[in-house]
């Protein structure tokens, strides 16, 4: 099994710590609680019921998923989002999102768009606008960007912290032009400390930039750093388990990402039999 982009022998060692850490522990990590609002459909636990309660902000995707009307559903991003590579041929989170909402939740007539590509930063984002998301009249974007703007002095990939920002603002005005559409943004998975000195020094800046602007446009969030981070403060192992790359999830770090999505949208039910997204392991 192959969890890093490196050396057979590193990919050896690690695995062999995967599977003793897989034999030894079963405990997962729960994001923080949100807000009470609607339940999540099936569960039944009343202190999982509890962990699960949705965010207001989250409250229209609910409602859409809750409904009959089948959804356009677009992913846009860079290569994290995009899958590229560092899955090693595992499903990344855009296709175990797939697999959740149309086989699992029965949602057969949905449709799942990944439109993320490798190296892109806003600047591209914004210039393909219109072939990536406008053309497909979507009724919820998910946006994850800023690994690439984060780079320090590359002129291919660079933004500022100003123009990053001006062009989030930007796709969020973008993506609400298309009638009845959800935005979602997120952050993105932490670099591993350490590894490359041209884009950890600023990445907290923009992922808290993604966070502000959220919040002045009442977009939902779902805060994968955080989360990251919580995790890693606990069990400073688990990034490492996670990561593919110095800042490319593997996938288990893809399985973590779907799992808070599912969670996010209330959409987490690990008691279901079909549910089995919902079960994969992850360190």
């Amino acid at each position: 099994m192959r969890i890093f982009r490196g050396s057979p022998k590193w990919n050896a060692v690690l695995s062999g710590i995967l599977l003793m850490y897989a034999v030894c522990s079963s405990d997962g990590v729960e994001p923080a609680a949100g807000t009470s609002i609607l339940p999540v459909k099936g569960v039944k636990d009343s202190v999982q019921q509890e962990e699960l309660q949705l965010k207001p902000e989250f409250v229209p995707i609910r409602e859409l998923i809750d409904g009959k009307k089948p959804l356009k559903w677009l992913f846009m991003g860079d290569s994290i989002t995009m899958g590229s590579g560092t899955t090693f041929g595992y499903r990344d989170y855009t296709q175990l999102f797939a697999e959740h909402v149309r086989m699992e939740m029965g949602r057969k007539q949905d449709i799942v768009i990944n439109s993320g590509v490798s190296g892109d930063n806003t600047n591209r984002l914004l210039s393909g606008f219109d072939w990536r998301v406008k053309q497909f009249q979507p009724d919820v974007v998910f946006l994850m960007v800023g690994m690439n703007d984060c780079t320090i002095n590359d002129p291919k990939r660079s933004v500022s912290r100003k123009d990053f920002r001006a062009n989030l603002e930007k796709m969020v005005k973008l993506v609400r032009d298309i009638p009845s559409c959800k935005l979602i943004l997120q952050t993105t998975c932490p670099i591993l400390p350490g590894s490359t000195p041209e884009r950890e020094p600023q990445f907290e800046e923009y992922m808290n930039i993604i966070r502000e602007v959220a919040k002045a446009n009442a977009c939902p969030l779902v805060d994968h750093t955080k989360f990251w981070c919580e995790a890693a403060k606990s069990n400073p192992a688990v990034h490492y388990f996670w990561m593919g790359h110095a800042y490319h999830p593997n996938q288990f770090g893809h399985r973590v990402f779907a799992e808070l999505i599912f969670k996010e949208l209330g959409i987490f039910n690990p008691e279901d039999p079909k549910a089995y997204t919902c079960r994969f392991f992850h360190p």
